[in-house]
């Protein structure tokens, strides 16, 4: 798993501080500011702790082994087709792969006027 923060850490939000679970049973805090992105094993015990304040907004990325598949979600079907890869293959055969695509990038200000970057988001079918 990649996760990469979006927000802005004491500024977006307060609070949701990453963690993950040591050999020693103790949790962990890690630093995690706006622009980083923490790769991990998602098997690992891991979790945010409570967003306090305001929105903590992450991308997460997730990388399975396993056979190709174009189901939207954790498949767990090793065989044969995923009932929900039927619409997907629609959408695929007119050239979707995803029900949206990145329209644009625009400059915005955080509600404390800090300068972020809006990722706008245009729907394909």
């Amino acid at each position: 798993t990649v996760d990469i923060m979006l927000a802005s850490p004491g500024i977006d939000f307060e609070g949701g501080r990453f963690q993950t679970e040591e050999s020693d049973g103790r949790m962990a805090d890690h630093e995690f500011e706006q622009g980083d992105a923490l790769a991990f094993c998602s098997h690992k015990a891991h979790c945010v702790g409570e967003v306090t304040k305001g929105t903590r907004n992450v991308l997460v990325v997730e990388f399975w082994k396993g056979p190709p598949r174009t189901c939207p979600h954790r498949c767990e079907k090793l065989s044969g087709t995923c009932p929900s890869e039927e619409r997907e293959t629609n959408l695929k055969e007119n050239n979707n792969l995803l029900p949206f695509r990145l329209g644009a990038v625009e400059a915005a200000e955080t509600s404390n006027h800090q300068p972020v970057n809006r990722l706008l988001w245009e729907p394909t079918t």
